[in-house]
């Protein structure tokens, strides 16, 4: 019980919650979901079920399995087998089954909860199929701790989203648009600054925003979708172009790792705008952490926005000129533009000092 209360001050305490449910009802692995009607599923499993988890949430087994709709009707009703809420036919068609039984499991418990924000948390319990059913004993063991498992997962929920907050207000006390992003990309938590960005910033239905800028808002998704498959280099700066109505931004796209087992919430990611106009401009010391350049990158690029020849910057860096042209396709892909041009008029905005590097 400790750890259950425990876990909704400390998201990476989940796992250990679940492996006391699976000995308390007798399983051998076991889960936690967070399913919210047609959108992909949040869950985090024990650890000899991590593997097929991620499975699950990466394949469309989560949209075609009857299981997702069975937790859904079993709230309120405690820890259930599920196997005695679906048909013969739907466990047989049944692709998680199918998993499951690969594995040599055959037995589920659920436990269905609803929470504030309209979403389901579904804690399960596998079972090996050569040991038969949960008994009736193991069960009622586990739905002794269901007014536990319910207060702790509204608390973290709450917790969680008072975390987001925060950090999105302390980016808005220093002068810098922020918002906290789930893996559903749905805002978890936005500050004032964010929320006066349009029409640089595009919201979208179901709680998400866009880039207007098409270029940049195509990198933006991609990073969101290296963060959502677990690849590692996940975190971006995107530049963002000036129009006549927002100067030039860089979007900054950080994971929150901590965070990766807060379900209960779906913090991510959390994204950092940066404007650059003439009368904010950042000093040339932040060129390489607005667009994660090497120095010697960032040495060339400044040199580039000052309008030298690739020749004249091989010979004032005292580098080869193929090192030179490197070293700029480098600039290139880290600031999303493709010709000199563009460089030079994405840093146009920004003040290129001679701070040595």
């Amino acid at each position: 019980m400790d750890q259950i209360y425990e876990a909704a001050l400390v998201p990476e305490r989940w796992v250990d919650v679940i492996h006391g449910l699976v000995q308390i009802g007798g399983g051998d692995t076991g889960a936690i979901l967070v399913l919210n009607h047609g959108m992909k599923p949040r869950g985090v499993a024990s650890s000899n079920m991590t593997a097929r988890m991620d499975h699950f949430l990466n394949s469309t087994d989560w949209m075609t399995t009857p299981r997702t709709a069975a937790a859904m009707r079993l709230l309120g009703l405690g820890f259930e087998p599920i196997e005695e809420h679906l048909t013969a036919s739907e466990l047989e068609h049944d692709p998680v089954a199918l998993g499951f039984r690969e594995a040599g499991l055959g037995w589920q418990l659920c436990l269905g909860l609803h929470m504030p924000s309209d979403e389901v948390v579904a804690y399960t319990i596998e079972r090996q199929l050569s040991r038969g059913p949960s008994q009736p004993q193991d069960i009622a063991r586990l739905n002794a701790l269901r007014p536990d498992l319910a207060r702790s997962g509204l608390l973290a929920a709450r917790l969680g989203l008072e975390r987001a907050r925060g950090m999105v207000d302390a980016l808005n006390a220093i002068g810098l648009p922020g918002a906290v992003v789930a893996a559903s990309k749905r805002l978890v938590a936005s500050n004032q600054l964010f929320n006066g960005l349009s029409p640089a910033v595009i919201a979208l239905a179901g709680g998400g925003f866009a880039l207007a800028d098409r270029a940049a808002n195509a990198m933006l998704r991609q990073s969101f979708e290296q963060l959502a498959s677990g690849k590692p280099g996940l975190w971006r700066s995107i530049p963002v172009s000036a129009t006549e109505s927002h100067a030039a931004m860089v979007v900054h796209v950080v994971p929150l790792k901590r965070s990766a087992r807060d379900i209960f919430t779906g913090a991510e990611l959390i994204t950092i705008f940066s404007t650059l106009d003439r009368a904010k401009a950042p000093a040339a010391a932040l060129l390489r952490g607005l667009f994660d350049l090497t120095p010697a990158e960032a040495r060339v690029a400044q040199r580039i926005a000052q309008g030298e020849q690739l020749s004249d910057i091989a010979q004032g860096l005292n580098l080869e000129p193929t090192t030179v042209k490197t070293h700029l396709q480098a600039v290139f892909r880290k600031t999303g533009t493709r010709r000199q041009a563009e460089l030079v008029r994405l840093l146009s905005a920004v003040r290129i000092g001679d701070e040595p590097t």
